[in-house]
């Protein structure tokens, strides 16, 4: 005689107790091995979680998709000046595609340039307060640092364009930062590193000059690079920046 359905409902309860309870401990071994194994998956936020590379693996090949929807999301929050949204998910698309140099390049460009200004206007509640220009300048020394600091991620991830983005660290400093000697920094790494770009030694000798007065240093640095290129230390430095380089070491010893 078939059992009624009720019965039947019962039982598969009390079965389903009856196995949870014998299979609890070889559930707690499993689960001991996961937190040991994959603690990703234990983060406490999102943030934890991209940090330790979950979302990595949990996308898989549909990493590049999500990251430009990221992106795309980010964009709408830069439309409304959302600070921690917009970054949130600015610094996500870098997580998840890391090898786009696009994301790295604009995440810290609108970092170090917008966001200060958003800050700003949103503490001066529109015009109706005045801000100390002390204030001011903080607020904008934490942001470009924060853009730098991506930046020199970057360089480690993109070492073919190390010396365009330690252009890019010059930029903020000399817009930013107002700082010519932290400028000047930056365009000597981009002149001295295997990839430079064309117009950082000139650039970094013209702020020794004409910002900082040091035209001994520039003109010592100079002749110093001038030697490394002509024994083949920098391959990447054609005769026609050798020439440049040499017209301007001229000019400084007048």
């Amino acid at each position: 005689m078939p059992l009624p359905l009720a019965k039947k409902a019962a039982i598969l309860v009390l079965l389903l107790l009856f196995a949870g309870t014998i299979l609890s401990p070889i559930g707690g071994t499993a689960e001991r091995w996961q937190k040991e194994n994959q603690p990703a998956f234990n983060a406490a936020t999102l943030e934890d979680a991209v940090g330790q590379g979950a979302l990595l693996g949990i996308f898989g090949g549909f990493r590049a998709i999500m990251a430009d929807f990221a992106w795309l999301r980010a964009y709408l929050h830069w439309e409304n000046h959302d600070r921690a949204a917009c970054e949130t998910l600015m610094r996500l698309s870098i997580a998840l595609d890391p090898g786009n140099l696009f994301f790295w390049r604009n995440t810290a460009d609108i970092i170090a340039y917008d966001m200060p200004h958003w800050e700003i206007a949103t503490r001066r509640h529109g015009g109706r307060i005045d801000l100390d220009p002390a204030v001011i300048k903080q607020i904008s020394q934490k942001y470009a640092q924060r853009g730098l600091d991506l930046y020199a991620n970057a360089v480690r991830i993109f070492p073919r364009q190390e010396g365009a983005l330690w252009v890019q660290c010059a930029l903020i400093c000399q817009f930013r930062l107002n700082d010519p000697r932290l400028t000047a920094d930056y365009y000597r790494k981009s002149a001295e590193c295997p990839t430079p770009v064309w117009f950082a030694p000139i650039a970094y000798v013209n702020i020794l000059t004409k910002e900082l007065g040091q035209k001994n240093e520039a003109a010592a640095w100079l002749r110093s690079h001038i030697k490394k290129i002509r024994s083949g230390q920098y391959p990447a430095q054609s005769s026609a920046a050798l020439d440049r380089l040499e017209t301007k070491l001229r000019d400084i010893e007048k």
